[in-house]
């Protein structure tokens, strides 16, 4: 096998000799034809002998000094990962792998395969295969990691290694939160990750990870005669959450599409809004009541989901961001729901949930599209939303025009008595937005729309 000019040329010079092979998930991304985001390299030998007698440019990372597992993060932030075998040898070492697709090496100077699991007939098949049981056991974050290769190409598991996923599903405890959350995000930004969480519920891997959504699994919501459950209503969700945005453009969302897209387009935040659909109902096994009707309410549901997402955070060792994120998210899924139902819509409403959202406005309105989606009845009427986007979108358009001078400045503020504070912007921005939205349309009608912000602020502090 020919190793492309592009991926020798990221190889420093010590690394190109016989005892070097590239392996694992390089090989098999290469032969799916896929973008390289970095390289595995195995040394016959010790690897931190081998960097003891060569000097290598690019900072050195030490991963597992038991496992002798090494990264160099080159100048550009592409990185190497560098290891020395497992085993007696290179053959046994590809057989501790994973899974067989990620057990192909090639030896970096002559191009040589060696294959001793087949690898490469399950990767022309497209299936996920362990070795032997052993392997998944050695390293539990494994089983997670048969998911996340799911995510990302359209393969199938293999029935006996699907089995032992399924037997040692609790097993995945056992790996380090921080490991667990890593792969889970992987897996989350993948193109078939809907497929991949409905595969891990069937598992039982997707509750184990997180208890709160085997909760969901064993509660129903009864809407207009319907039964749902809940955890597959979730699912569900994602699902026409991803076909939602893969066809944005030609919805009836349309309109919104280049906000959608503006937030969207970056990975961190696509993973963020994903974990926050995965988890936006998780409050609901806390706060069902079911009425005479037989109908079930949730009431406060989104406020006892983010209590939930913060513990999640720590549990699983999430950034400070994503914790802030995902609560947010969580905590005002409702939010365009409410807006859109709302008979008496205002421009002030409409202006009001721009500014509270922010970025998240318009992928936040998709998210309760496709929420109404997933939700008995099938027929369910979405037209109300369309409404609200549209206004949406042409509020949004005026908020943006830069030359409109604010129609009330701080001085106003001061001769209304008000101490000067961080609410000064506060009340400044709102009245400028409505501003601009038409809302307010005189100075008199903005110090009176002022008088009420802080009459308001006043009751509540």
């Amino acid at each position: 096998m020919q190793i492309p000019p592009e991926i020798l040329n990221r190889v420093p010079p010590p690394f190109i000799q016989d005892s070097i092979y590239i392996v694992g998930g390089t090989i098999r991304d290469l032969i799916l034809g896929k973008k390289i985001r970095d390289i595995d390299l195995v040394y016959v030998g010790k690897a931190s002998q081998f960097l003891k007698k060569h000097r290598i440019k690019g900072k050195l990372i030490p991963l597992h000094d038991e496992f002798d597992e090494f990264r160099i993060v080159l100048d550009d932030g592409f990185w190497l990962d560098f290891a020395g075998i497992k085993g007696k040898n290179l053959w046994e070492d590809l057989e501790r792998r994973d899974f067989t697709i990620n057990s192909i090496a090639v030896s970096i100077t002559s191009g040589h395969v060696i294959d001793p699991t087949n690898g490469l007939k399950d990767l022309k098949k497209g299936i996920i295969r362990t070795y032997r049981m052993r392997n998944l056991l050695e390293d539990p974050l494994r089983i997670l990691r048969a998911f996340r290769l799911l995510s990302h190409t359209e393969f199938i598991i293999q029935a006996q290694t699907e089995r032992w996923l399924n037997r040692f599903s609790g097993e995945i405890i056992k790996s380090a939160p921080e490991r667990i959350h890593y792969e889970f995000k992987l897996l989350l930004s993948g193109p078939f990750v809907a497929n991949a969480l409905r595969k891990l519920a069937q598992c039982n891997l997707i509750q184990v990870i997180f208890p709160e959504l085997e909760r969901m699994g064993r509660t129903i919501q009864v809407y207009n005669g319907s039964e749902q459950n809940l955890l597959e209503h979730t699912l569900l969700v994602v699902q026409k959450l991803i076909e939602l945005w893969n066809n944005l453009q030609d919805s009836p969302l349309s309109m919104i599409s280049e906000e959608v897209n503006r937030v969207l387009r970056n990975e961190d935040n696509w993973v963020m809004f994903l974990y926050a659909s995965l988890l936006h109902d998780i409050g609901k096994p806390l706060t069902r009541f079911e009425e005479s009707s037989g109908r079930t309410k949730f009431h406060g549901h989104d406020l006892e989901g983010e209590k939930l997402v913060e513990g999640i955070g720590k549990r699983l060792r999430w950034s400070n961001r994503e914790v802030r994120t995902i609560k947010f998210l969580v905590r005002n899924h409702m939010y365009p729901h409410h807006l859109a139902w709302d008979e008496h819509m205002t421009d002030r409403a409409v202006a009001r949930y721009l500014r509270r959202m922010g970025d998240w406005a318009f992928p936040m309105l998709m998210f309760a599209v496709a929420d109404a989606y997933a939700s008995p009845p099938k027929s369910i009427d979405i037209s109300n939303h369309i409404k609200l986007a549209y206004r949406l979108i042409d509020m949004k358009r005026n908020l943006d025009k830069k030359d409109v001078k604010r129609i009330l400045t701080g001085y106003d503020l001061m001769r209304l008595g008000l101490d000067p504070g961080p609410i000064y912007s506060e009340i400044l921005n709102i009245v400028h937005e409505e501003y601009i939205a038409g809302i307010i349309k005189t100075k008199e009608d903005a110090i009176k729309r002022a008088k009420e912000i802080i009459e308001d602020f006043t009751r509540t502090v």
